[in-house]
């Protein structure tokens, strides 16, 4: 006769992650301040960079008028905004889904893919559009790599 052992995780609630119980929200959420604030500081030098360095703009992308060159203001504020839907993501993930890291990682290469062409084929300056692009590809990364490396530790908990 067959032995089965019992599967840690078939006694929990429906719709309700393995991951849930051992998760620490406030060590989670702290760290993914922290990836904000250096994804942010990232912007801030990346488009420091670009104009100085380069001497090219940033490229932008706004509903109303097409292609813009944002400021370094709201460069940063939309790079930070972003990193909390990621996190925010994260932790919905975490605490809702069986599979948290992969479903992770699709949405963010996803995401990541969209940073990158939107600019090199929104606007007509093609070398512009890659440097924009590079450096949405840079920031998203680091965003990428704070919140998995903040989840993993909240998870250790």
């Amino acid at each position: 006769m067959a032995v089965y052992r019992h599967k840690p995780g078939l006694d929990r609630e429906p719709g309700t992650s393995p991951y849930a119980r051992g998760f620490g929200a406030r060590r989670f959420w702290g760290g993914c301040g922290v990836t904000a604030s250096a994804a942010a500081v990232i912007a801030v030098a990346g488009f420091v960079v670009v104009r100085s360095v380069f001497e090219m703009p940033i490229l932008g992308v706004s509903v109303y008028s097409g292609v813009t060159e944002p400021s370094v203001v709201v460069y940063a504020l939309v790079v930070v905004a972003g990193a909390g839907a990621a996190a925010l993501l994260m932790y919905m993930l975490v605490t809702g889904s069986a599979r948290p890291f992969a479903y992770f990682r699709w949405i963010m290469g996803l995401a990541l893919v969209l940073v990158a062409l939107l600019p090199v084929f929104a606007g007509d300056d093609h070398p512009t559009g890659l440097v924009t692009a590079a450096l949405n590809v840079f920031i998203g990364g680091a965003v990428w790599l704070g919140v998995v490396v903040a989840a993993r530790l909240a998870l250790r908990t």
